[in-house]
């Protein structure tokens, strides 16, 4: 899938994200249950969050898989 910002998410099955429309503002966050891999267009004045019952990351621009269920 594409994100509002142009970065790209794989999703896992079973797998739930929530993210806003569009990322106007200073924020772009995403809130994950299960797995997903994310390719983040990289913007180091706009962070980019995700979320989960568990934890939270903040990256700036970069690929990585991430877990919400660990």
């Amino acid at each position: 899938m594409l994100l509002p910002d142009g970065s790209k998410v794989w999703l896992n099955y079973n797998t739930v994200i929530k993210y806003l429309k569009s990322f106007n503002g200073d924020e772009r966050k995403a809130a994950l249950e299960i797995e997903a891999y994310f390719e983040v267009v990289k913007n180091p004045e706009k962070p980019f969050e995700v979320v989960s019952e568990h934890s939270r990351i903040e990256v700036l621009g970069r690929s990585f898989n991430y877990n919400a269920t660990l």
